[in-house]
């Protein structure tokens, strides 16, 4: 029987390319998710990563401001809201927002901007955030205070942030045979003569009415023809 005889190379070829077929593992769907992976919120990202600036980061380390991915020299050990503690006006029912979003804190105490936090209301009466993107938006009927809770899934811990809205209420009501321009005359310096203060007698300094009761109607002694309070 005839044998054809294969060169060396050849051999060494094959070889080579049995190797590499043997040390190379399948891709996963998890592995495919690299870090620096563009994302919108952390269920885009692998395991033990972070959705910073846009990109995939992992939680013990980061990437710069969605430039290329970096490394980054300490773990993310907390959460903050920023702002803090928002305070909007309401002007006669208009609806103001703020975007309240998520600052990572590291073990370096460097700072990144965060995505893919939940955020939550304790007190919906005044107005609604969106779980998604952190606005807060006023409903300009209810005015007062209410928690804001951002929750963050990274790695195997959660992290929390909280952080106050407050909505203030400002309308103005013109009874009949009022004149239109009344509202302007109150632009000007305040009157200090307590000579000719209004003398409030109700409600009382300081009462505090519930939210579901209808605006109080204040009630003064002292007062003249044409006088505006």
């Amino acid at each position: 029987m005839n044998a054809t005889r294969m060169p060396s190379d050849s051999i060494a070829f094959a070889a080579i390319v049995a190797a590499l077929v043997a040390v190379t593992p399948g891709c996963s769907e998890e592995a495919k998710k690299v870090e620096g992976t563009p994302c919108e919120t952390v269920a885009d990202c692998a395991m033990g990563e972070a959705c910073v600036q846009n990109f995939c980061v992992s939680t013990e380390g980061g990437v710069g401001d969605g430039g290329p991915v970096k490394p980054v020299s300490s773990q993310l050990v907390s959460i903050r809201l920023d702002p803090e503690n928002a305070s909007l006006v309401s002007e006669n029912g208009s609806k103001p927002t703020v975007d309240f979003e998520i600052i990572g804190v590291y073990e370096d105490e460097t700072e990144r901007n965060l995505k893919g936090a939940i955020f939550s209301l304790d007190a919906v009466v005044i107005g609604d955030v969106d779980g998604g993107s952190g606005v807060f938006s006023a409903n300009g009927t209810i005015g007062g205070s209410a928690k804001v809770t951002a929750t963050l899934e990274s790695a195997d811990q959660t992290l929390t942030a909280e952080g106050t809205v407050t909505v203030t209420l400002e309308s103005t009501f013109l009874d009949d045979g009022v004149a239109a321009n009344a509202p302007d005359k109150f632009k000007a310096a305040p009157v200090t003569d307590v000579s000719k203060d209004a003398r409030i007698v109700y409600p009382l300094d300081g009462s505090v009415l519930p939210q579901n009761v209808y605006p109080a109607n204040i009630q003064w002694l002292r007062s003249a023809k044409d006088d505006l309070f």
